[in-house]
């Protein structure tokens, strides 16, 4: 898709976001973790897994900026330096007051995934913030920001 969008003048935008699924029977990572914490499930948390996600309601507000400036070119948007989903998921479960007894940090390599995940999906937003004046939000920040879809 993205080869077929750079043939003209468009905006490709490269992210990754967290927050509760729209989509019926779909879940998204931090509602897995969310559930997964609630009922005292025994799961694992990625340490060599980094990324560097935005909240739902914030990338759909950038979203929105972006159609209004119709920015052509190619733009990483993310948090500013990211972290491991292992410290995501006890950060998200600090800030919801969740048990952590159960989760426990471990590596992808030793699980069974079923597909390959890269393991540093972390990116530079700066080219984005420059294009827009927009100020480069904390994973922590986001976290904070999107929790009342949790509580």
């Amino acid at each position: 898709g993205e080869l077929a969008a750079a043939a003209v003048p468009s905006t490709i935008l490269r992210t990754n976001f967290f927050g509760p699924s729209r989509c019926p029977g779909r879940t998204s990572f931090s509602d897995w973790l969310v559930q997964a914490l609630t009922d005292c499930d025994a799961i694992t948390v990625f340490d060599d897994a980094r990324f560097s996600p935005l909240s739902l309601l914030h990338l759909a507000e950038l979203l929105e900026t972006l159609i209004q400036k119709r920015l052509p070119g190619i733009y990483n948007l993310g948090s500013a330096h990211g972290m491991s989903k292992a410290d995501f998921a006890f950060a998200l479960a600090n800030v919801l007051g969740l048990p952590t007894a159960n989760m426990h940090r471990g590596n992808s390599g030793q699980a069974a995934l079923a597909a390959y995940r890269p393991h540093d999906m972390r990116m530079d937003s700066s080219l984005f913030a420059h294009a827009t004046t927009f100020r480069i939000p904390t994973i922590e920040e986001e976290i904070e920001n999107e929790v009342i879809h949790y509580i």
